[in-house]
């Protein structure tokens, strides 16, 4: 029987998630598991993304202006919503049980 997994660790998972790292369900144990794009090679093959330095740019300029208008109470309240919203989503989409503890 398949464990159900918790919100709280879906959203762990997609926030621990970087250019080089990705996380994954095991769908027996309800485990997340990190693995490094070194680890994910060997099993598909690696693009680079050309616009990266464009996009760390870009998440910067964004920080700096929710800082200025003193607004990150309001952003974290809004990205913490939306990941709910998309771990409950991701969750229904594979048929995954899961506990709203949240």
């Amino acid at each position: 029987m398949k464990k159900p997994v918790k919100l709280i660790e879906i959203i762990d998972g997609m926030e621990s998630q970087t250019d080089e790292t990705r996380a994954y369900l095991n769908i027996e144990t309800g485990e997340i598991v990190l693995i490094s794009d070194e680890e994910f090679s060997a099993a598909e093959e690696k693009h680079a993304l050309e616009s990266y330095p464009e996009w760390q740019r870009a998440f910067r300029r964004f920080k700096d202006t929710v800082a200025r208008f003193r607004i990150e109470d309001d952003w974290h309240k809004f990205r913490d919503a939306k990941f709910k919203e998309l771990a409950i989503e991701w969750c229904e989409d594979n048929k995954i049980e899961y506990i709203d503890d949240l």
